[in-house]
């Protein structure tokens, strides 16, 4: 049932990924990439472009990134897609974000939340997209960023959303720490760190105890 190993491909790169286990992540979904293809399953070749982005982002294979990216968008608009497109967009804004294109992140952030709000998509994807806008005001107005974090925070509790709510605690608790908000920090922090240990997220563990 080769649909069915493409997906589950697919889905296992965004868990190695999750994890942080970007080699492996990107092995998951050149599988999936080989078979979609090869059978034309083009949703599914769009999601697995999308997985490659997220493994080359995190390896700092920039390049590489923005092509996947971008195949992955236009498959996704070809197949309106519009959750897949929400997240494309959405990677889109990291990935310049980490280039520090800030303005241009921002842009494909609200065109992200517009996207899915306009499409009726499910707001669980929702928080994670909030709270990277609150790291565009973060340099120049920390406490506008603070207001989006919390935003993200309730909305990622209110959706069950538990992956985005253990990293949007961990970056509550490292804006605390700028602001020299010690007791907030801490509680923010070690709130993210038994949640991220519960699901095995390392790159929150990691980024928890670098706060603490």
């Amino acid at each position: 049932y080769n649909r069915g190993i493409a997906i589950a491909n697919t889905l296992k790169g965004f868990c190695y990924w999750t994890f942080g286990d970007n080699d492996l992540a990107i092995e998951a979904a050149m599988e999936a990439l080989e078979i979609s293809k090869r059978e034309n399953y083009r949703l599914i070749e769009a999601e697995s472009y999308y997985i490659l982005a997220r493994g080359y982002m995190d390896v700092r294979e920039t390049a590489k990134a923005k092509e996947a990216i971008e195949k992955a968008e236009e498959l996704a608009l070809e197949g309106k897609d519009w959750e897949q497109v929400c997240s494309i967009y959405n990677l889109k804004g990291v990935i310049l974000f980490i280039e520090n294109k800030t303005d241009i992140a921002l842009h494909f952030y609200t065109k992200a939340l517009e996207t899915g709000r306009s499409h009726a998509v499910d707001s669980i994807n929702f928080p994670r997209i909030i709270s990277n806008m609150g790291e565009c005001y973060a340099p120049e107005n920390p406490s506008l960023a603070l207001s989006y974090y919390t935003q993200a925070l309730a909305m990622a509790r209110r959706t069950g959303n538990k992956i985005t709510e253990a990293s949007i605690a961990s970056i509550i608790g490292h804006a605390y720490l700028q602001k020299k908000d010690l007791n907030t920090a801490e509680r923010y922090l070690q709130d993210a760190l038994q949640l991220a240990r519960n699901l095995g997220l390392r790159r929150v563990i990691r980024h928890a105890y670098s706060g603490l």
